[in-house]
């Protein structure tokens, strides 16, 4: 579950986690499915969240001003 929480890319925790990398990608997805690991990782998530004080949509709120910034304003 740690592993997952570094990038939420299941594939490379089960790859770090030490799981054959030919089949990472299957056992990632098959651990994410596990009520108990789904729970966990839920869990950590709002904690994180609690702890950073920073959620999804903010860090989506920050992506769209980026993305749709007019860069003629910044670059002259």
């Amino acid at each position: 579950m740690d592993e997952y929480l570094v990038d939420l890319n299941a594939t490379q925790a089960a790859i770090r986690a030490e799981y054959s990398a030919k089949r990472a990608d299957a056992i990632g997805y098959e651990n994410l499915r596990k009520p108990e690991i789904a729970e966990a990782v839920s869990a950590a998530r709002k904690e994180r969240e609690k702890r950073t004080e920073i959620t999804q949509d903010m860090v989506l709120q920050e992506l769209a001003k980026i993305g749709f910034a007019d860069i003629r304003k910044i670059v002259r």
